[in-house]
């Protein structure tokens, strides 16, 4: 009988302790207003699409350094500079809005105080911000790998 009781007890205490942990999760559950809980997937999936970018990132800058160090033109070592500076601009413009934005997992507290109105605000700007560093990354790129392609031809 006292093990049956301390096995309920056990699995009782399991129980509440898995569904304690569940709503502990940030991010778990979505923003109580669906426009502002809306806005946030927005933001948040146009970080998601645009992330991975970074390692491309990484690997131009590595093609473009190698290339510097076996270019004999002053122009062309200038071009390379110029596009290396591009795409780390990009990457650290990624990495800042990282480190300021007021994610759920880490300002749940931010969510819950703030008003609607306000938070609404806080996210548009966040994502025209995303855009900007999108924007900056996907050209950054863009020229990157423009300049490798023309420079093997």
């Amino acid at each position: 009988m006292r093990r049956l009781s301390r096995f309920l007890a056990l699995t009782f205490l399991i129980f509440f302790s898995c569904q304690n942990s569940k709503e502990k999760q940030p991010g778990s559950q979505p923003l109580t207003d669906p426009k502002i809980d809306s806005l946030y997937k927005l933001v948040v999936a146009k970080h998601d699409e645009v992330m991975p970018k970074t390692s491309d990132i990484s690997k131009l800058t590595q093609q473009l350094r190698k290339r510097l160090e076996i270019e004999k033109s002053e122009t062309e070592k200038e071009k390379i500079l110029n596009l290396l500076a591009g795409l780390q601009s990009a990457n650290d413009a990624m990495f800042d809005w990282m480190g300021e934005f007021k994610g759920l997992h880490n300002n749940k507290e931010y969510y819950e105080k703030t008003d609607g109105k306000e938070l609404s605000n806080y996210l548009k700007s966040e994502e025209i911000k995303i855009e900007r560093v999108a924007k900056l990354m996907l050209e950054s790129i863009g020229y990157a790998e423009l300049f490798l392609k023309e420079s093997k031809q």
